[in-house]
This record gives structure tokens, C-alpha cells and sequence, in this order.
């Protein structure tokens, strides 16, 4: 459509060259010349129109550094220590995407089951160590689950331009009852601007507002307001390697939340990889009250395979 205007255009200039007016037919050359100047004016306008249509569609055009579809990716991983005592911990993780147009949903699954046991001296009625019939004192083994965590989370984005700059909403749900946390619901709307190439080199960052429910194990009740801050890196160190790191908080609220992961992924084989990473937790107003020295951080170093699906 276009270049047809344009072709046009340049017929008429042509034409408006050979009529300009000269000494011998001053009279019948001026009507052709006005008359051809008329229609280039046409023109001009018609590219103009033209040239705002084309230009604002090329704008909110998304830009595709990820095709439409799904894309997907689980990570399973286990720990366990002995000694003086032993623990042991379960994990596994699934994120799940779709890509269509300028919308992008992203589905989050969690899971992390751990406990611990120790031995300690068994005492009687009088609170001395007990001891058996050869003098041997008497132990027992305490068991501790230190963790039941599941987490789910739905977060939609639109893009509305060249896929830089989206609106994004988190709703998210999650339990652990050992960490008395009955359970912890999230409702989040903001803004966020995304920098990124591929899916192994990107950086995204959010901002939002929302309400926050934490019901405790011990019967509390927190409610109300919060801000929201998010930070996603990932770079790609080579043909293998990959670095990423995740920063997650709400604030405002009676219980303020941070979550903080570090990951060192090395590809073995497509499309399984090897992910070393580190995660750490805080929840502000869960503190032991014996142990001076507890802050409220669930800290922990993982192993895991990564797979991805789709």
C-alpha cells in the first residue's frame, strides 16, 4: 500500500517538473501545473497518513525472544548427613510457561519436605542422666520435621510495549506447618520492565502493590497491605554454564518476607543440567525467643537435576 502511494507520488513530481510554466505556453501550462500540484499535495498527506500507520504498528510490535508456546522445567533434589545427628530433606520445583501474543503466564510449583534427629541422654524422675544395667547411660533419638513447604503461584503479564516494559499479578498460596505457617496467601498487581536476549540471559524487575493473609499454626491472624519488590537475573558463563539469581519481597505488612536464591547450573547433556544453589528465607516477626542467635532465616545449600520438559 505503500510503496503504491509512493510510486505515485513520484509519477506526479515527474509530471509537475515537465509542466512548469515556460515563456512560449504560459497560459496552458499553469492550469496542468496547479492541477498537478494539487494531487502531489494528496500525496504528501496520504504518505504522511501512511508513514504515522506503519510507524505505530512497528512500535507495539513485540519483539520475539521467545517463541509462542509452552515451555517447561522440573528440578528434583535430595540431601542427607549422619553423625552426631542426621537430617535429611526432599525437594523438587516446576515452572511451567506460555507465550502467546503479548500475554505470558507463568505457572510455580514448590515443594520441600526435611527433618532432623539427634540423640540426647534420657534423665529420670530426679533429672540425672539414666543409665542401664551396665552403667551405660541411657539415649534417645529425637526427631524434628523442619520443614513441609508447598507453594503455588500463578503469574500472568501483558506486554504493552516491544516487550520491554509489562503489567504483571502474582496470586500465590503456601504451607508449612512446621515453620508455623498455616497458611500464607498473596494478591499482587504492578508494573515491570524486562531487558533481555534469550532464556539463559535476561533481567526482569517488578514493582506492585497487594494485600497479604498469614494465618499462623498458633491461631494468629496477620492482614492487610503490602508493597512488593522483585528481582530476576540469569547470564549465560558459556556453552554450558549459567548463573541466575532471584530476589522476592513484600513489605508494609505485620510479617515482611525476603527470599533470596543463588544458582550455578552446568549443562550435562541436553536436556538434563546439574544446579548447585543456595537459598535463604526470612520471615521478620518469626523468632525464637530461647535462642538469641535465631533470626528468623531459613537458610539452606542444594544439589539438584534440572530437566527441562518442553
Amino acid at each position: 500500500m505503500l510503496t503504491n502511494v509512493r510510486s505515485g507520488c513520484l509519477r506526479c513530481f515527474s509530471q509537475i517538473v515537465a509542466d512548469t510554466p515556460s515563456s512560449n505556453s504560459e497560459r496552458q501550462s499553469a492550469r496542468r501545473w496547479k492541477v498537478s500540484a494539487r494531487y502531489a499535495a494528496g500525496c504528501l498527506i496520504a504518505i504522511v497518513l501512511q508513514g504515522f500507520n506503519f510507524a505505530e504498528a512497528a512500535y507495539f510490535k513485540p519483539l520475539k525472544a521467545y517463541p509462542d508456546g509452552w515451555d517447561a522445567t522440573v528440578l528434583f533434589g535430595a540431601q542427607a548427613t549422619r553423625g552426631a545427628s542426621r537430617t535429611s530433606s526432599l525437594s523438587g520445583a516446576s515452572e511451567a510457561t506460555y507465550r502467546g501474543g503479548r500475554w505470558e503466564t507463568l505457572f510455580e510449583f514448590k515443594a520441600l519436605n526435611s527433618s532432623s534427629s539427634v540423640a540426647v541422654n534420657r534423665h529420670d524422675e530426679n533429672g540425672e542422666p539414666a543409665t542401664d544395667a551396665l552403667g551405660e547411660p541411657i539415649m534417645d533419638i529425637v526427631r524434628k520435621r523442619t520443614n513441609d513447604r508447598r507453594f503455588v503461584s500463578l503469574q500472568p503479564r501483558w506486554s504493552f510495549r516491544a516487550e520491554r516494559n509489562y503489567l504483571f499479578s502474582i496470586i500465590d498460596y503456601e504451607t508449612n506447618t512446621p515453620a508455623d505457617i498455616q497458611s500464607s496467601t498473596r494478591q499482587i498487581v504492578g508494573i515491570g520492565y524486562r531487558l533481555w536476549r534469550d532464556k539463559s540471559n535476561y533481567l526482569t524487575a517488578g514493582i506492585g502493590v497487594g494485600r497479604k493473609r498469614l494465618e499462623r499454626e498458633s491461631g494468629d491472624v496477620d492482614e492487610g497491605g503490602i508493597g512488593y519488590l522483585g528481582l530476576s537475573f540469569v547470564r549465560k558463563l558459556g556453552e554450558r554454564a549459567r548463573f541466575e539469581t532471584r530476589f522476592d519481597s513484600d513489605f508494609g505488612g505485620e510479617n515482611r518476607f525476603t527470599e533470596l536464591d543463588f544458582g550455578f547450573t552446568w549443562k550435562l547433556a541436553s536436556p538434563v543440567a546439574i544446579k548447585l544453589g543456595y537459598e535463604a528465607r526470612q520471615n521478620s516477626d518469626f523468632r525464637n525467643a530461647e535462642n538469641p542467635f535465631d533470626e528468623s532465616v531459613d537458610a539452606r545449600a542444594t544439589l539438584s537435576l534440572e530437566i527441562d520438559v518442553l
